[in-house]
């Protein structure tokens, strides 16, 4: 093989699998920084709910427990609801991307982590693309799956910090173990600053 196919060859490798690599995404106040002093709170199952149209009780319930649970692996400071200055809640979503299409908007809908059927892969009814396999495959969307944590006031309800981990690849399920590793991950994301008050120099003795 010539030297130069080989290396168009191994670039396109290499655009792969940096396409299909997770990646961090800041979003709302992605430059903030927190009180060591907040506290913080997982999210009520209502929130939680209002975020995963896809979920039930039960799940809302283990990801209410998981998000606890990755709070206090992290150190942050653990605090009842009525008490907590953040809640923090996780959105799970796939983004659909038509990259052969730039006139049409990316779409952006609720994931289920542990269906089966992945959302945002039913495509338009066209006879040549049912006639034509690689016109088909050519018309399959770009889909991007999203686990997003936010942090949202407890008094204004307004998401003050929000961070995403996007998989730009094709999702069917999320194992808990790679769930809770990626909360565990996107908590990390969050600056405290210290707010103990500066000390004055201690005079010099002449």
């Amino acid at each position: 093989m010539p030297r130069s196919k080989r290396a168009i060859l191994l670039g396109l490798a290499a655009s792969l699998a940096c396409a299909s690599a997770p990646r961090i995404e800041h979003g709302v106040g992605s430059w903030r920084s927190f009180s060591a002093a907040d506290r913080f709170a997982p999210a009520t199952l209502g929130v939680l709910a209002a975020e995963n149209p896809g979920f039930d009780e039960p799940a809302l319930e283990n990801l209410q427990e998981l998000l606890e649970k990755s709070i206090g692996w992290h150190g942050l400071t653990l605090a009842e609801d009525d008490a907590a200055d953040w809640l923090v809640s996780c959105a799970f979503r796939k983004r659909v991307i038509w990259r052969e299409d730039i006139s049409r908007q990316p779409v952006t809908e609720p994931w289920y982590p542990h269906a089966t059927r992945v959302l945002g892969t039913r495509n338009e009814y066209s006879p040549t693309a049912a006639n034509d396999p690689e016109a088909s495959a050519a018309t399959q969307p770009w889909l991007e799956t999203l686990v997003e944590l936010r942090l949202r006031s407890r008094r204004t309800g307004t998401i003050g910090w929000s961070i995403q981990r996007v998989w730009g690849r094709d999702r069917e399920d999320l194992p808990e173990d790679e769930l809770r590793q990626t909360l565990d991950l996107l908590l990390s994301q969050i600056r405290f600053y210290n707010n103990a008050p500066a000390q004055a120099p201690t005079p010099s003795r002449d």
